[in-house]
């Protein structure tokens, strides 16, 4: 015979909430050419994910994002021509700036992982809303193939600001589209690419 289900009490009034979704996601990209000490800026980072509204515009859904770490692989070129991979975070009021980098070393690629500075500028919060979405976070160098992972904290967009009108072309309305982390609007001109399949912005 099948034993009652237990019944669980609950507290007498509710947990405390966080009503906006507050999400962890690890974004990854391809090098379709060598980069040198290209900047990344806020803006880069809170534009995405956005979803077509027509054939022309699309609106950013990230309505803030915060870094928690990057890696990066190098290809394997020769044994005999090493490859550089390379991230400088920006400093701040209360933290200097910091280059991390690695080399490959005959057949086994330059791997690199690095956080933010402690009370860096990117270790807070990027907001939607905020005036210094112009703001480089941090630099990229590394040769044309490899492989970069970007770990964010994100928060979908809520009613604090009018999300971001981005400018697209070929769109499907509706469709969810992953953006380039160098910022490029359109595959034309763009050097860091999504990759694992999603669609990217066309």
């Amino acid at each position: 015979m099948r034993a009652a289900g237990k019944v669980k009490r609950l507290p007498n009034v509710p947990f405390p909430l966080l009503a906006t979704p507050d999400l962890g996601h690890v974004f990854q990209f391809t090098a379709l050419s060598a980069v040198g000490e290209l900047g990344i800026t806020r803006a880069d980072i809170l534009n995405l994910i956005s979803v077509a509204a027509t054939a022309t515009t699309a609106y950013s859904i990230i309505g803030a994002a915060r870094i928690k770490k990057i890696r990066i692989w190098s290809p394997i070129i020769s044994a005999f021509t090493p490859q550089e991979v390379q991230i400088e975070w920006n400093g701040g009021l209360y933290a200097p700036s910091a280059i991390h980098s690695a080399t490959s070393e005959g057949l086994f690629p330059a791997k690199l992982e690095t956080s933010p500075p402690h009370l860096s500028s990117p270790d807070l919060w990027s907001l939607s809303e905020a005036s210094n979405a112009g703001e480089v976070l941090f630099s990229v160098t590394c040769p044309a193939g490899s492989v970069i992972q970007l770990s964010l904290a994100v928060r979908l967009m809520d009613d604090e600001a009018a999300p971001t009108i981005l400018v697209i072309a070929g769109g499907t309305v509706g469709k969810t589209y992953y953006g380039y982390l160098d910022g490029a609007p359109t595959v034309a001109g763009a050097q860091l690419q999504p990759s694992g399949g999603v669609a990217v912005v066309p």
